[in-house]
């Protein structure tokens, strides 16, 4: 059985649509099958690019343990 090649996933932030001066982190997979956007708003970029690289960590451990 032929393995699937590594997923991958990136983080970028985004300021929040609702709520003035408040950043989202959205986590896209490399094969663009995967995107998740962040449910809470992070008080400065550098918050929610923390929480973002988090979960795409936790993503792509999940995604290794499945293959």
């Amino acid at each position: 059985m032929a393995r699937r090649p590594a997923r991958t996933f990136s983080c970028i932030v985004r300021p929040c649509d609702a709520t003035l001066g408040r950043y989202r982190w959205i986590v896209t997979s490399s094969d663009s099958l995967i995107r998740e956007i962040s449910a809470d708003a992070y008080g400065s970029v550098e918050e929610a690019r923390v929480a973002g690289n988090a979960r795409a960590r936790a993503l792509g451990a999940r995604d290794f343990a499945v293959r």
